[in-house]
């Protein structure tokens, strides 16, 4: 598929198989030369980039109650999701928050980028905490069944410190979040 030859950091990719691919990113097999010169094989998800974001309101935060195949059961997390192809990342989360929450945003604070799973896949999550909200009418997709949910900011980063919210793009965010308004410290 073109990469031969490719280095990706201390790998070499001496083929490039595209085993599945659907509208949300591509299974791949690559051929590889390891960092200790052996060959071997290496899974590969391209995924495009994402961005998650924080919903906050006052000393609350909003977030989706959503199911994920993945795990087979509901997931309470940031509002994320994809973003379209020569999409900003802060105009994706914005219409993100629009289309999973029903909500605008005043404004985005910038909560820095996360890598999920570096070992298999190249997605990257541009993550944000949108405050100064406001409720709109929302269309919803019919893949996604989700309920938004409003909880104290302090429980939130509770549950997401003692393992009750799992999603780690969610936890990222609300640590970020609660190091940049001072609730937690390094000391």
């Amino acid at each position: 598929m073109g990469d031969e030859g490719r280095r990706r950091g201390p790998w070499t990719t001496v083929e490039r198989e595209r085993l599945y691919r659907n509208p949300w990113g591509a299974l791949e097999r690559h051929a590889v030369i390891r960092p200790d010169g052996s060959t071997g094989e290496h899974l590969f998800v391209d995924l495009p980039p994402a961005v998650g974001v924080l919903a906050v309101d006052g000393r609350d935060v909003l977030l989706v109650r959503q199911p994920r195949y993945g795990i087979g059961r509901e997931v309470l997390e940031i509002v994320k999701g994809g973003r379209h192809d020569g999409e900003a990342p802060d105009a994706a989360a914005r219409r993100e928050l629009r289309e999973e929450a029903g909500i605008d945003a005043k404004r985005l604070l910038p909560l820095g980028e996360r890598v999920a799973l570096p070992s298999i896949t190249n997605e990257r999550a541009t993550l944000y905490a949108a405050t100064g909200l406001k409720e709109i009418d929302v269309e919803p997709d019919h893949a996604e069944a989700i309920e938004v949910v409003r909880m104290p900011l302090d429980q939130a980063l509770d549950q997401a410190l003692e393992g009750g919210i799992e999603d780690a793009d969610t936890v990222v965010a609300l640590t970020r979040y609660a190091f940049a308004i001072g609730i937690l410290r390094i000391e």
